[in-house]
């Protein structure tokens, strides 16, 4: 299940890719507004929150198998999250993640391929009997397995790529 959970994440990766291909440099780091981020800073959210997951699974990992089982409470959890980012209402970024840098086009997609790997390598290393446990807990959701965690990106990603159709129908528009 973890394979195709990431297979499906790089697919809708490389749809919105697509759109990212078609930007200029500068249509990229535009702001709309000057409270409101770029579509950089919005890829650069996403690298910044999947290092983020990374670094925390990376060091529950070490705890190995005195983790906690997931159970209703996790699937609960899971499903907030997933349909909250289904909605179309904003939300403050976490305060653990920082304002995401206005980085160039060529410099933030590129570590983004780079975060992506790691993220792949290190899902398709978790042993099987940990893929149950509670190895993610999202600052707002609470823990989550392994599958509800990539879901999660999955959902965050999606819910991120709304937000950056509407920056460039704004800068479109000016």
């Amino acid at each position: 299940m973890i394979e195709k959970l990431l297979h499906k994440s790089e697919e809708k990766r490389s749809e919105l890719l697509q759109v990212l291909d078609a930007l200029t440099d500068e249509e990229f780091t535009e702001k709309p507004k000057a409270s409101e981020w770029s579509v950089s800073q919005v890829i650069n959210h996403l690298i910044d929150a999947e290092n983020s997951t990374m670094g925390y699974i990376s060091k529950k990992l070490q705890g190995g198998i005195n983790l906690k089982d997931s159970g209703v409470k996790s699937q609960l959890n899971s499903t907030a999250l997933k349909l909250a980012l289904k909605s179309n209402k904003r939300f403050k970024a976490p305060s653990v993640l920082r304002e995401p840098a206005n980085k160039p086009k060529e410099k933030s997609l590129k570590t983004w391929n780079k975060t992506r790997e790691m993220l792949a390598e290190l899902f398709m290393n978790i042993e099987p009997v940990l893929l149950k446990k509670e190895i993610f807990k999202h600052p707002v959701a609470g823990y989550l397995n392994a599958e509800q965690t990539l879901h999660f990106i999955n959902d965050h990603m999606s819910h991120h790529e709304k937000q950056i159709i509407r920056i460039i129908q704004s800068i479109n528009n000016d």
